[in-house]
């Protein structure tokens, strides 16, 4: 291979290590816009639940619709972004499919559990949050609420009617624990360092920030 083909394959590299991390950067951003909109409709629940009839409650809670469906959004948004920067933005944000990108995430945190000092109960309730809330997610995407319609979880441990419990805003309250929970997870990752350099490229550092 000639030196300019090997200066070209070092641009190519450059430009879609630079493309990737701006992606990650604009995947929290956008975490950001959809958990504000979070706050909007979580500040409308309680009042907007307690005053619906029990058995129309679903059809009488238009913020407790919205807010179920934005968490998992901010969720996973979240959860792609902070895996491609723990993986130094090697891979665009669309290569992470959930159920992979769950997997990935589990055994990247389980492998530092003694940088985290997460106890076991905590972290296995941390997991299962994950997996939940790619189950609602995928939910709302395929199979709608208020009633969950597949039959076959996308991870074999999760009995599919705990997503349907989440369902319920009679269980916001659970639900959020649940999403708080899932949060803290990805919250475990590698934070490494992205740098912007003066030629218009980025370097991503090898240690934590």
């Amino acid at each position: 291979m000639r030196d300019n083909d090997f200066l070209m394959l070092e641009r190519r590299d450059k430009d879609e290590l630079s493309q990737n991390a701006l992606s990650m950067f604009g995947g929290l951003g956008n975490c950001h816009c959809i958990f504000t909109h979070i706050k909007f409709f979580e500040d409308k629940l309680a009042r907007e639940i307690a005053s619906s009839q029990i058995k129309s409650i679903h059809q009488n809670c238009p913020s407790f619709a919205a807010w179920i469906r934005l968490w998992p959004e901010y969720i996973c948004n979240r959860a792609m972004a902070f895996l491609s920067r723990s993986e130094k933005c090697v891979k665009r944000l669309t290569d992470y499919y959930f159920t992979e990108m769950a997997k990935k995430i589990i055994e990247i945190v389980k492998s530092r559990q003694d940088i985290n000092k997460v106890p076991e109960a905590r972290l296995n309730n941390m997991i299962k949050a994950l997996k939940l809330t790619i189950e609602l997610r995928n939910t709302i995407q395929h199979g709608g609420l208020p009633r969950v319609l597949r039959n076959i979880p996308k991870f074999k441990d999760i009995d599919l009617r705990e997503v349907a419990k989440m369902a319920n805003p009679l269980n916001y309250q659970e639900t959020k624990k649940i999403f708080l929970d899932a949060d803290d997870l990805v919250g475990l990752l590698q934070k490494y360092a992205v740098v912007f350099r003066k030629n218009g490229y980025i370097r991503v550092k090898d240690s934590e920030k």
